[in-house]
């Protein structure tokens, strides 16, 4: 990742979405300082706990203060999971996606995550691309556990339902 904010001229507009071990990997770095916005990170209360040096009960405790913290402090966009997902980015949005859904805490969800905010984010703003990511993804939940359970539910039939996910999201679309 520091290669690639140093080679920023080569990469002006390639967006890194950084996850799991990256985020701890850069807890307490000042390499954010280069990413000139182009930086998603997607963390769970504990990465958040970590990225921020702080406990993860003071995550949960106010998880507004920490997904804006962590978006002004990498310069980019910030995406802390959970029942209700939070999207903030560095100019101060703030989106809040309230489709809880148990199902999706499950090991390789978040990495289906990411995986679908960094194809968005090839094709659209960061923000909005985490934002339509995330929805998206408990959309996709939502569909999975419909039919399996979530107790069932694993990444694979996740990922399965991605491609119904933005189909009732184009069929919800109104055109004139």
């Amino acid at each position: 990742l520091e290669q690639l904010f140093a080679a920023r001229d080569e990469w002006r507009d390639t967006v890194a979405v950084c996850d799991a071990d990256a985020l701890t990997m850069m807890a307490g770095s000042d390499t954010w300082d280069a990413s000139d916005g182009n930086v998603i990170v997607t963390p769970h209360p504990g990465e958040m706990s970590r990225l921020l040096g702080m406990s993860i009960e003071s995550v949960e405790a106010d998880r507004r203060s920490a997904v804006e913290r962590a978006a002004h402090m990498v310069g980019g966009v910030a995406v802390l999971k959970g029942a209700s997902t939070l999207i903030a980015d560095a100019d101060g949005g703030l989106r809040i996606n309230m489709r809880p859904n148990s199902g999706l805490a499950r090991g390789g969800t978040g990495d289906a995550l990411a995986g679908l905010i960094t194809d968005l984010a090839a094709q659209s703003d960061p923000y909005d691309a985490a934002s339509l990511g995330v929805h998206l993804h408990s959309v996709a939940g939502e569909l999975a556990t419909s039919k399996i359970g979530e107790y069932g539910l694993t990444a694979s039939d996740l990922i399965s339902y991605i491609p119904a996910a933005f189909r009732q999201l184009a069929s919800s679309m109104v055109t004139t």
